[in-house]
């Protein structure tokens, strides 16, 4: 059974998929909570962003993303997370140190 949720909030609401040949700026922001009082061992959240010339794709341009996790209470200090943006695929992975509670 999964413990953990997921809610994605976008800024502006709604984010607006570009037309072609066009840019849009505009934020993401995917919140990872554990709504349980028993702690959650974690091990990796893998974020796939949308990317490449096809309908509903979020961007044709990967490189211009900025991906970051925000500092957070959800691991202990010492435990933060290992963050990785590959803007080749579009892929954010986002790998706890090992036994990491959530």
């Amino acid at each position: 059974m999964a413990s953990l949720h997921y809610d994605i909030l976008t800024d502006p609401a709604p984010l607006q998929v570009p037309v072609a040949g066009e840019e849009r700026q505009g934020s993401v922001y995917i919140v990872v909570s554990n709504p349980t009082m028993d702690e959650v061992i974690w091990y990796s959240i893998e974020i796939r962003v949308p990317c490449g010339q096809a309908d509903g794709d979020l961007t044709a341009h990967p490189k211009t993303i900025t991906a970051r996790v925000e500092r957070n209470t959800a691991t202990k200090k010492g435990e933060e997370p290992v963050v990785a943006w590959d803007d080749n695929t579009g892929v954010l992975t986002v790998t706890a140190q090992q036994n990491t509670l959530f």
